[in-house]
């Protein structure tokens, strides 16, 4: 996977949401400040509508403690929405 790549596809995802984003250059670099290339992968992986850490984990193949880590890190700086009070949260981009 190309870094470039992993932007670009995040920037589509959130293309999705009126009224759109992807059409600024500027975007891009925003993004890759942002999140890692990973997260930003895992953000395309984990997509708009969530889904649960089994779901992510059974996507990504990533052990699911690191994942868990990954996701909380990501929720902490806003990347990440974790649906609060809940023992088996769901997680979207």
């Amino acid at each position: 996977m190309a870094t470039e790549d992993v932007y670009e596809r995040l920037a589509q995802m959130f293309d999705q949401i009126p009224p759109g984003i992807s059409y600024a250059p500027s975007i891009r670099e925003v993004l890759r400040l942002q999140y890692t290339p990973e997260e930003a992968d895992l953000a395309v992986k984990v997509g708009l509508k969530g889904m649960k850490l089994d779901q992510v984990q059974q996507r990504t193949g990533i052990d699911r403690e690191r994942l868990k880590r990954i996701l909380n890190t990501m929720a902490d700086k806003g990347t990440i929405w974790i649906t609060p009070g809940s023992e088996d949260p769901n997680y979207r981009a």
